[in-house]
């Protein structure tokens, strides 16, 4: 797993949200002036219920057809994962020296993570806050914030092995939640005061995330998302649950570029 964006690379790269309902892709361009997009695709995966052999299999269709689609010819792509075996946690500590750091948050980290820890991987972060002079001259010793990821190996084995059978290859694996934070913080307009939220509204579950002025994240993952939004407007309109999802997901498998 990884906390920040690969941009020092020098390497061409692309980013893939396989979802349970879709799987989009996405091509950008780093250039002085901000990014530009060079492609971006999106395809439906065919519902199955309650088969995760058949699920699986054509989610890997909806990937290979993505890759064929943005004519991506290096398929190296950073993906997410999300959901209950995926956990961000932000924590604050008292003063302690480098060499401490580490343990204290794996310590943390069993305390706040219901995975099993001796089956996860755990990536972390420490955040600077900004501090005016007269603090930085009364308190020498700060206190230490940060924000740390914890994914269970079962999920992130089951995302490669997926990406290799589709004949790409996953650079990064990062938590979806993680993933948005990152990105708002690319934005150079947000103020330094400000308090962000974002929400990721997905086929099954929603990425929340809100960020404030002490730079430390709330992030959760809720169980409640499209599928309850259709459910909610099917029993509202008297109208077949898959009649609207067809509605939703018709312009899926076209080009976004020229919608």
């Amino acid at each position: 797993m990884g906390l920040t964006l690969l941009n020092r690379q020098k390497i061409e790269l692309a980013g893939l949200d396989i979802g349970t309902a879709a799987v989009k892709l996405v091509r950008l361009n780093k250039t002085s002036n901000g990014y530009s997009l060079v492609s971006a695709v999106a395809e439906a995966i065919q519902p199955s219920v309650n088969d995760e052999t058949l699920q699986r299999k054509n989610t890997l269709e909806a990937i290979r057809t993505c890759l064929q689609k943005s004519n991506w010819k290096n398929k190296s792509v950073v993906c997410g994962i999300s959901g209950p075996e995926a956990v961000v946690r932000g924590f604050t500590f008292p003063p302690l020296p480098e060499t401490a750091i580490e343990q204290a948050i794996r310590m943390e980290a069993q305390q706040v993570c219901p995975l099993d820890m001796t089956q996860s991987e755990l990536d972390f972060q420490l955040i600077e806050t900004p501090q005016s002079a007269q603090t930085k001259t009364a308190s020498k010793a700060k206190p230490r914030l940060g924000v740390m990821a914890i994914a269970g190996n079962r999920v992130i084995q089951e995302r490669t092995s997926l990406l290799t059978e589709a004949g790409s290859k996953a650079l990064m694996v990062d938590v979806d939640a993680l993933a948005m934070l990152n990105c708002l913080n690319e934005l150079q307009f947000i103020e330094a005061q400000e308090t962000v939220a974002v929400i990721d509204i997905g086929s099954s579950l929603t990425n929340v995330v809100i960020y404030g002025s002490d730079g430390l994240p709330f992030v959760r993952n809720i169980n409640h998302a499209g599928n309850t939004i259709i459910q909610h407007i099917s029993r509202d309109l008297d109208t077949p649950e898959n009649e609207l999802w067809q509605r939703f997901t018709q312009n899926l498998s076209t080009d976004p570029l020229n919608d």
